[in-house]
């Protein structure tokens, strides 16, 4: 869903690599499973001046830069396909299930869906340089707009709850769905799609 929020908004795309396959944060535990040096130092300081240890390393999970540092998951193998010497910090253990080999074949997969919104950026310039209309502001589970340009008029809807949403979006008689990540879309103005 992220995917299609960056790939179908204005700017220019950002990512960091693994992101294409939905690569997560590490999940490091341990102070000594981290290599960057702001976080090292953070943590000297919260320890010696008898700082909330836990709600430290809680809180790094989510933000040190090391979890867009780990290697990339190319496969099931040994440190993840990455190398065959020892990586200067520790393999995502979910390397197993999400690498580069298992979604390469896998239609469903985020890499082939990642794929997809390129492509469908790169063919279809009004998501580059198309006017930005929100729509619904007041929804507080979809996020929906348009894109427009030279006649060309592109909705965009994401559900960024857990759970079915409806959205009050306009909706012609001839819309075409090019693309969902779940099957469904009924009824002008609904959403059944799940948050993925």
């Amino acid at each position: 869903m992220l995917s299609t929020f960056i790939m179908t908004m204005r700017g220019t795309p950002y990512y960091y690599y693994g992101d294409e396959l939905g690569m997560t944060n590490a999940g490091f535990t341990s102070i000594d499973e981290y290599r960057d040096m702001p976080t090292l130092n953070e943590y000297q300081h919260v320890k010696s001046t008898g700082g909330d240890i836990k709600a430290f390393m809680q809180r790094i999970q989510f933000e040190c830069r090391d979890n867009g540092r780990t290697p990339f998951q190319w496969d099931n193998n040994v440190h993840a396909g990455f190398t065959t010497g020892s990586p200067w910090i520790k393999v995502n253990p979910n390397y197993i299930e999400i690498n580069e080999a298992a979604e390469e074949n896998d239609g469903n997969s985020c890499l082939n869906y990642f794929r997809k919104l390129v492509k469908l950026r790169k063919e279809n310039l009004t998501l580059v340089y198309g006017k930005y209309t929100l729509l619904d502001k007041n929804n507080s589970k979809v996020y929906a707009y348009t894109r427009e340009n030279e006649g060309e008029k592109l909705l965009i809807v994401l559900n960024f709850s857990a759970s079915s949403a409806q959205a009050n979006v306009p909706l012609s008689a001839n819309a075409k769905l090019w693309f969902t990540t779940r099957a469904g879309i009924a009824v002008p103005g609904t959403m059944k799609s799940k948050k993925k």
